[in-house]
């Protein structure tokens, strides 16, 4: 898979925007890993169970690339798809998981900024979440640790990933994981789905949810 730049993730996951900090830098460790410049023990990176997207190769939940012959006749299906597709025009997702969920920024219908911006995840079963977290990488860390171990385990652990961070200079803001939290937004991901999947489904002639 082609290596990532910069100016790619901006021009075209971003729609131009400026890179955050903390993404430039997860940028950079991808590349020293396509060019075998990883020397430490743990990629941190891979170590959340994330890549980022490669413009072009979009995965399959962004790309609709799961649909049918069946699923694309199906009016219900494809209200569902328009929905997401509202959603995605207010986001902009940088990364995929080992489950194929996908992260990123939600900008919401307000255009919040990149840097104020909460985080947002559509899981498989096609649900949108915001995630806690200062940093887009924080939330993909905190994510992934949290769907792999308990809550007596979870700190230990995610000091132990903050570190493999500080070493390729991502320092994290948040210490104690109890005081994590989710950036506030006027109106959720959820929320625009929802009213946008009525609202499809009333145009295809069936009845509301």
């Amino acid at each position: 898979m082609a290596q990532l730049t910069v100016e790619d993730i901006s021009t075209h996951l971003l729609r131009g925007q400026g890179v955050p900090f903390d993404l430039k830098s997860l940028i950079e460790i991808r590349a020293s890993r396509d060019t075998g410049g990883i020397t430490l023990p743990i990629d941190p990176l891979a170590a959340t169970g994330f890549d980022l997207i490669v413009p072009g190769h979009l995965p399959a939940l962004l790309g609709h690339s799961y649909l049918n012959e069946r699923d694309r006749a199906d009016p219900d299906i494809m209200a569902n798809i328009r929905a997401f597709d509202e959603v995605f025009a207010l986001s902009a997702f940088v990364a995929v998981g080992d489950n194929d969920e996908v992260v990123g920024y939600w900008q919401g219908p307000d255009h919040v900024p990149l840097d104020q911006a909460p985080f947002v995840i559509l899981d498989t079963e096609g649900q949108f979440s915001l995630l806690p977290g200062a940093t887009i990488t924080e939330a993909m860390v905190i994510y992934s640790l949290q769907i792999r171990f308990d809550e007596a385990e979870l700190q230990r652990r995610f000091e132990e990933m903050c570190e493999s961070f500080r070493a390729v200079g991502i320092d994290m803001a948040i210490r104690d994981l109890s005081t994590v939290k989710v950036h506030p937004t006027r109106v959720g991901p959820a929320e625009i789905h929802s009213g946008a999947y009525t609202k499809f489904r009333t145009e295809a002639g069936l009845p509301p949810i």
